[in-house]
C-alpha cells in the first residue's frame, strides 16, 4: 500500500460486525456515507476544480449548487429517500452531477449503459422499482412513461437539454439560480446506495446491491491503494454506468477532492490530447485503450508526464503493453 498523503489521517482498520452479524475488516476513521464524502469535498476545497467537461468547468462549490439545485428539483416532483433513480447519461458533466443528486437525496442510483436498448431498460425500471429517471434528451425515446406491469407513473427528467421531449421535465445547470439551500439526507451505512445491473448474459440481469458502507470503503481503498491526492486529475474515458467509471474514477475523486476530466467517447488521439490539456495525473481504463494509445502516432508528441496512476481492469494487461508504456 502506498504511504498515506499528508492530507489523510494513517489508515486503521478493525472489526465491525455488518449485514446482519458478519465480521469484517473495516476503516476505522471513515465518514458516514457517500453524502458525507461529497460535502468534505465542497468544504475542504470549494474553490479547486471537481469536474471538466469540454469547454466548461465546475469548481466544488459549483458541483454542490448544481447537484443541490437538480435534489431539489426531484424532491418537489416526489423523489424521496430510499426511492430507486435510474440514470441513463453518456459520458457527460450531467452524469456526474446527476449521480451527486441522486445521492445527496438519499435515493438509490441506478445507472444503466447508455447501449442497453428499450426492452432492457423497461426490465431494469421494473425490476428494481424504479420512482424517476434521469436521462440525455436523444435517449429518452427509450423510457416509457409508466413502469409496464405495474402501471406506477415516473417521473421523467432530461438533463441538459436543448430540446425537451413532450412529456418529460427538464433541468440544466445554473437554471434555479445557484445554491438552492438543500439539505442532505443522511442514510444509514448500510442503506443501500447504488445498483449495478449485470450484463445477463447468462440469464436475466440481476441488480448488485451496493451500500454506503460498500462504497465508502471502495473509496478509502482506492485513495489509500493508489496514494490519490487532492490535486489529482482523473481522466473518464471508460462508461461511468460502469462500475469502474462510477467507483474509481467519480466517486474516487470525491473521496479526494480532485477533479473528473470527462472524455465523452474514446478515441485515441483525442483522450491523448485531452489528458494533455488538462494535466491528467490518474486513470483506469481497459488494456485495449491502452494499447491503442501505444498505436497511436501522436503519442510521440503528447506530454504525459503529470500521469501517475495508470490503472486497468476487465481483462488482463499485455507484457508487451506493460512494457511499451
Amino acid at each position: 500500500m502506498t504511504p498515506p498523503h499528508p492530507a489523510w489521517p494513517p489508515v486503521a482498520l478493525r472489526e465491525e460486525r455488518h449485514f446482519g452479524g458478519l465480521l469484517m475488516r473495516c476503516f476505522a476513521d471513515r465518514p458516514p456515507h457517500l453524502v458525507a464524502l461529497l460535502a468534505q469535498a465542497a468544504h475542504a476545497r470549494p474553490d479547486a476544480e471537481a469536474l471538466v467537461d469540454g469547454t466548461q468547468r465546475w469548481t466544488w462549490r459549483q458541483l454542490a449548487d448544481d447537484s443541490g439545485s437538480l435534489a431539489q428539483r426531484l424532491t418537489g416532483a416526489g423523489v424521496t429517500r430510499g426511492d430507486r433513480v435510474v440514470l441513463l447519461c453518456h459520458n457527460r458533466a450531467s452524469f456526474v452531477i446527476g449521480c451527486h443528486a441522486v445521492l445527496r437525496l438519499g435515493a438509490v442510483l441506478v445507472p444503466v449503459s447508455t447501449r442497453e436498448a428499450a426492452p432492457g431498460i423497461a426490465y431494469v425500471l421494473r425490476q428494481c422499482g424504479a420512482r424517476a429517471v434521469l436521462a440525455d434528451a436523444a435517449l429518452a425515446d427509450r423510457i416509457p412513461p409508466t413502469i409496464g406491469g405495474t402501471g406506477a407513473p415516473l417521473v421523467r427528467m432530461v438533463l441538459h437539454a436543448t430540446q425537451v421531449p413532450v412529456g418529460w421535465d427538464a433541468w440544466s445547470p445554473g437554471q434555479d439560480g445557484g445554491t438552492t439551500g438543500f439539505t442532505d439526507a443522511a442514510p444509514d451505512e448500510e442503506d443501500p446506495a447504488v445498483i449495478l445491473y449485470t450484463s445477463g448474459t447468462t440469464g436475466a440481469p440481476k441488480g448488485a446491491v451496493l451500500t454506503h458502507l460498500n462504497l465508502v470503503h471502495s473509496v478509502l481503498h482506492y485513495r489509500h491503494g493508489l496514494g490519490l491526492r487532492p490535486e489529482d486529475r482523473s481522466l473518464l474515458a471508460v462508461p461511468a454506468s460502469h462500475v469502474t467509471g462510477l467507483v474509481a474514477i467519480v466517486l474516487a475523486m470525491v473521496g479526494v477532492g480532485g477533479c473528473v476530466v470527462v472524455l465523452p467517447e474514446f478515441k485515441a488521439a483525442a483522450s491523448l490530447a485531452l489528458a494533455e490539456r488538462e494535466g491528467v495525473t490518474c486513470t483506469l481504463m481497459v488494456p485495449a485503450m491502452y494499447a491503442l494509445w501505444l498505436r497511436e502516432p501522436a503519442l510521440a508528441h503528447t506530454d504525459l508526464r503529470r500521469l501517475r496512476v495508470a490503472g486497468f481492469g476487465g481483462a488482463p494487461m499485455p507484457q508487451a503493453t506493460i512494457d511499451g508504456l
